[in-house]
């Protein structure tokens, strides 16, 4: 199986060589890795310069994460592809582990492991959250799941191209939720992903990445409307009743939030009362999982398996 790496950049100079080198400890190689320069302003091309026999680089043809992850798909020669963050690590295995499960799964096309978000303190990996997607996803249609809130990073997913071609492009309007975007058209191609805990991707935390999240809120929370809003109006026949609730009460809630800034949406009573059941569904499940989570996540608290984890990547 030949797997194209995606990687969308935008001023990780500092970060990217760490992450290029965790691609090229896989146990299984990847045919190529594609990094796609989304307007950078820092000394990218410095960095890179090294590694310019084992990279293609290119620059994006639009604006956004969304842009440049369609511009390294129209040039990946990859049966699979795995998109990436320029500022994220791979444990060594992943690539071989998670081929292995799509090319004997060729009908689902999609392969989803876990991640964990974690921060390099004095040479080392400190868990700041727990570890997510170490339980498979239960046993319900991947789109209710998706509806009621579920989104990964794809970092810690493999995609077949086939699957990849049927989706379709990466939203370019939208510089975020693209992803839970993304993942809601995978889902109703998807009902049941495959799912393996063999593999681990670090989530990289770091300032630059927190800066930008607080100097987006606004945008965030109104992207997330209108992406939340599209999928409840396509997807809505194919939903559980449970999920229209606490999908248009994630609609209801953010609409809430965006008063903060001055913003107001109108709300009707069934918003009202589908942003109650909304907040009671998810204060139920963080009991239930007694994390920040839900357990659809499929999370695990138990920071010894962190631990374990790290054992594959010496």
């Amino acid at each position: 199986m030949n797997i194209s790496v995606i990687i969308p950049i935008k001023n990780r100079a500092h970060l990217i060589a760490e992450t290029l080198e965790s691609i090229w400890a896989q146990s299984l190689p990847a045919a190529e890795v594609i990094i796609v320069d989304d307007g950078s302003t820092d000394n990218l091309r410095d960095i890179l310069q090294p590694y310019a026999d084992k990279i293609i680089f290119v620059s994006s043809k639009g604006h956004g994460p969304g842009a440049a992850r369609n511009t390294g798909l129209e040039i990946a020669i990859g049966d699979a592809i795995q998109f990436f963050d320029s500022d994220d690590i791979m444990s060594p295995n992943k690539l071989e582990v998670q081929a292995a499960l799509l090319g004997g799964n060729i009908k689902t096309g999609c392969v989803i492991g876990p991640f964990v978000a974690a921060k390099k303190e004095q040479h080392k990996w400190v868990q700041t959250d727990v570890i997510m997607q170490y339980f498979p996803i239960r046993n319900m249609p991947f789109n209710n799941i998706v509806a009621q809130g579920w989104c990964s990073i794809t970092q810690a997913c493999l995609f077949s191209r086939s699957l990849v071609d049927q989706v379709g492009a990466w939203r370019e309007d939208i510089m975020t939720h693209e992803d839970k975007e993304y993942w809601s058209r995978i889902a109703m191609l998807v009902p049941f992903p495959v799912h393996e805990n063999k593999s681990l991707t670090i989530y990289r935390q770091h300032e630059q990445q927190i800066t930008d999240k607080h100097t987006k809120e606004l945008e965030r929370t109104q992207n997330g409307i209108a992406v939340f809003s599209e999928i409840l109006k396509r997807d809505k026949k194919q939903l559980s009743l449970l999920s229209i609730f606490v999908l248009k009460g994630l609609i209801a809630n953010y609409k809430k939030y965006c008063k903060r800034y001055q913003v107001h949406y109108p709300l009707t009573l069934s918003d009202h009362l589908s942003g109650i059941i909304s907040k009671v569904y998810s204060k139920y499940g963080r009991v239930k999982t007694g994390t920040d989570w839900q357990p659809i996540h499929g999370v695990n608290a138990d920071k010894t398996v962190f631990q374990k984890y790290l054992k594959l990547f010496v």
